[in-house]
């Protein structure tokens, strides 16, 4: 998996999970495509959001408690 990259985008930007079968996992994207956006794969749907939420806190460093 590439390293996380901050992005331009604002911490307010509307954003939508596009989530959809990739051969036999799920993924779950935010952003334009794999290259530009934040995604998460997985067996299932909930591991797929999993990921993509992990990838989310390592991209902005940060977590809503701290």
């Amino acid at each position: 998996m590439p390293p996380a990259v901050k992005r331009p985008y604002p911490r307010t930007a509307p954003c939508a999970v596009v989530c959809r079968a990739d051969g036999d996992q799920v993924l779950a994207l935010i952003g334009p495509n794999l290259m530009e956006g934040v995604y998460g794969y997985g067996d299932t749907l909930p591991d797929a959001l999993r990921m993509l939420a992990d990838e989310l806190e390592r991209e902005v460093g940060e977590t809503p408690e701290g």
